[in-house]
């Protein structure tokens, strides 16, 4: 499967050397878009791939991440759909409701109740699952008193977008809602039905999962992603704090991006082709769909109130272009002020930096990840 193929191709590029190389002298032509960093080494050190051109063998997701860990609550339903008439044992659903809209809740070791962290996976918004996995990274982050909500919402080949930004905020409004339940600490406090105060929630994800929680962090504003039909309307969809590692932002600028970098397209194909998970997402062209282009880009909705975000991304990323990661970035600073944004650029491809033995180690993204959270929601 293009999942399986994309964690091996990852997986497989941790083993490469990416020390950079002297930056050459000269460009060929002034970039449409400024470097945040020294030009791209080229060539590239011997041996060294894009992780996306040879695959190995298949092999099973577990060889790579080990076996998944059962969560303190599984499968929690955060909408609720009308009753069903079928007279079969199998639920039915239809449209804004579906089997995908369920949560699995980890918890750390203590007393609670905990700060709650809102995990979106990736998958090019058309695959991938809220299951974590023994060597999953992102569960480091309970060994620092935080609670992971990962979340499954309704991907691009079931409902076009904007139906998963609709499923992600209903998590969080359910979180506000039932959190207590779960000793989460997600409480809100009302005076005559106006919130006055309410607990701090992150959210953090990677890959399409980060384009979803900087879309959910910087539309607080925006009604038009709250779908009524999925509850808890009483509450808050808005988040206090955003992680986004590699998540794509403007999806027509991806090819132009990549040409400027110098990088192979890891998709094998242009990201506006008819086919490309973007396209898909969205239910055209990017070139024929450029308001939905707009409408699902995160920085459309920036304004001066927006969360604090910590953007990661690699610099050899042939899937996302760390560009896309940069234009939030100056996006955000230049309209909410430094202080709301920062961002680190690691030399990695798309999702290796994640790996034990990535040039970015899983213990020094959490730790990171960590820093940023303690500092604005514990």
């Amino acid at each position: 499967t293009f999942c399986r193929r994309l964690l091996l191709a990852a997986w497989n590029s941790t083993t490469t050397d990416f020390r950079p190389m002297d930056a050459p002298t000269t460009t060929p032509h002034v970039p449409r878009f400024p470097f945040p960093f020294e030009p791209m080494p080229y060539p590239l050190p011997p041996g060294v791939s894009f992780g996306s051109e040879i695959l190995p063998p298949p092999a099973d997701v577990t060889d790579i991440f080990g076996p998944p860990v059962p969560p303190t609550y599984k499968d929690i339903p955060y909408v609720t759909p009308p009753p069903t008439t079928t007279t079969t044992t199998e639920p039915t659903y239809s449209p804004p409701f579906s089997a995908s809209q369920k949560l699995d809740i980890h918890l750390p070791e203590g007393q609670g109740p905990f700060p709650a962290i809102l995990f979106v996976h990736g998958g090019a918004f058309l695959f991938g699952d809220k299951a974590l996995f023994q060597k999953s990274p992102e569960l480091k982050i309970l060994k620092h008193g935080y609670a992971l909500i990962s979340i499954n919402y309704r991907l691009g080949l079931e409902a076009r977008f904007p139906a998963a930004i609709e499923d992600v905020k209903a998590a969080v409004r359910f979180l506000r809602a039932e959190g207590e339940t779960f000793n989460l600490k997600t409480s809100v406090t009302r005076d005559g039905g106006k919130v006055i105060t309410k607990d701090p929630i992150g959210a953090w994800g990677g890959s399409a999962g980060g384009n979803l929680v900087a879309l959910l962090g910087t539309s607080k504003h925006h009604v038009e992603f709250d779908n009524p039909l999925l509850g808890n309307m009483e509450y808050p969809s808005e988040v206090d704090a955003v992680v986004d590692w590699y998540g794509p932002t403007d999806f027509g600028l991806m090819d132009e991006m990549l040409d400027q970098l110098s990088l192979p397209n890891g998709m094998h194909q242009p990201h506006d082709h008819h086919d490309s998970p973007e396209s898909l997402y969205l239910g055209g062209p990017l070139k024929e769909v450029p308001d939905l282009v707009k409408a699902a880009n995160p920085m459309t909705y920036v304004t001066k109130d927006c969360p604090p975000f910590y953007i990661v991304h690699g610099r050899y990323d042939s899937l996302v272009p760390c560009l896309q990661s940069y234009i939030l970035y100056r996006r955000i600073v230049k309209v909410a002020g430094k202080d709301r944004a920062s961002m680190k650029f690691v030399n990695s491809w798309h999702v290796d930096f994640e790996a034990e033995n990535g040039p970015y180690s899983g213990d020094a993204a959490i730790k990171d990840v960590a820093n940023f959270f303690d500092k604005h929601i514990k």
